[in-house]
């Protein structure tokens, strides 16, 4: 999914009166996977000098 399509599927559920309380973030590789869900998640983009952004989920109530 790319991210435009993502953004697409987020506002329909928006706009189906779906609220996004927690993320939950599976990854897999050859021999492992890992499975973290995020409650209340704040979204923040972060830009490199490089020309990349980078993703960063944080709950909402976390420190900054």
């Amino acid at each position: 999914m790319t991210v435009a399509e993502l953004c697409g599927q987020l506002q329909s559920l928006a706009n189906e009166g779906y609220g996004i309380h927690a993320v939950e973030l599976l990854t897999e590789c050859d021999s492992c996977t890992s499975d973290v869900v995020v409650d209340n998640p704040r979204l923040e983009i972060l830009r490199s000098d490089k020309g990349t952004v980078k993703l960063l989920f944080r709950n909402e109530d976390h420190d900054d």
